[in-house]
């Protein structure tokens, strides 16, 4: 049944299998969406001063980073201070914040901030934005996060995740598929650790009513089909 109250037949084709990939487990919720919005036309700019007088522009949020971004940074410049600026005035909503850079040996690493300034030095919500806890969430209090690296770092990457529900597919976490049959009710598709952001089933009958459990965290699930390409909730 969907939201005007009509109804809606399946008739799940065993004879055809599809590859889909899935996002999540249940719906955005309106409310926390809101979040993810406020994030778009926000943008990270650089310098190697603290009080950003001469400050390169590095890259904007053009979309909306539901449940996560990440951003590649194209300069081989190596900046220590890194801030970014909001386009809402306060109250946005961090769930992670991450940079990603070169060592001195040009591998990729994570880069670790000493401080963060957002009106106070050294705020203590610095760990949280670094604690891969992705229901606990930093509010920004001004419309300005500024990070110091410490010393100047070249930048390969910024990863962000707004607050969110926490239903969308975690690396790490370990799901079940499952498809309904008229006579063996839910069958399952088999488990997977996700091992990025999006989950891949392989085989999944064509047209089939389907539900994603999550077994590590979580309660709020929602049956969905696959209709081009997309997951469709009902």
């Amino acid at each position: 049944m969907d939201e005007k109250g009509d109804v809606h037949y399946i008739y799940t084709d065993k004879t055809e299998k599809n590859n889909i990939y899935l996002s999540a487990k249940y719906t955005y919720y309106s409310y926390t969406a809101t979040h993810a919005v406020k994030l778009k036309g926000g943008y990270f700019e650089a310098s190697n001063q603290k009080d950003f007088k001469k400050a390169d522009s590095l890259t904007a949020i053009n979309g909306i980073p539901y449940y996560r971004q990440k951003i590649t940074i194209n300069t081989q410049k190596k900046y220590r201070y890194i801030r970014f600026i909001a386009p809402e005035e306060k109250d946005c909503c961090l769930a992670e914040l991450s940079f990603i850079g070169l060592d001195e040996n040009k591998d990729t690493t994570l880069l670790k901030p000493i401080q963060l300034y957002d009106g106070m030095v050294n705020n203590p919500s610095l760990e949280m934005l670094q604690d891969g806890k992705y229901n606990k969430y930093y509010t920004m209090s001004t419309n300005q996060l500024t990070v110091d690296l410490g010393s100047p770092q070249q930048l390969t990457h910024i990863e962000l995740i707004p607050r969110s529900n926490t239903n969308g597919i975690i690396p790490g976490y370990q799901y079940e598929l499952f498809y309904w049959t008229e006579k063996e009710g839910w069958k399952s598709l088999g488990k997977q650790t996700a091992a990025n952001w999006y989950l891949e089933y392989k085989q999944v009958p064509a047209n089939a009513l389907l539900w994603l459990k999550c077994h590590n965290s979580g309660k709020e699930e929602r049956i969905f089909t696959y209709e081009n390409g997309r997951q469709r909730w009902w």
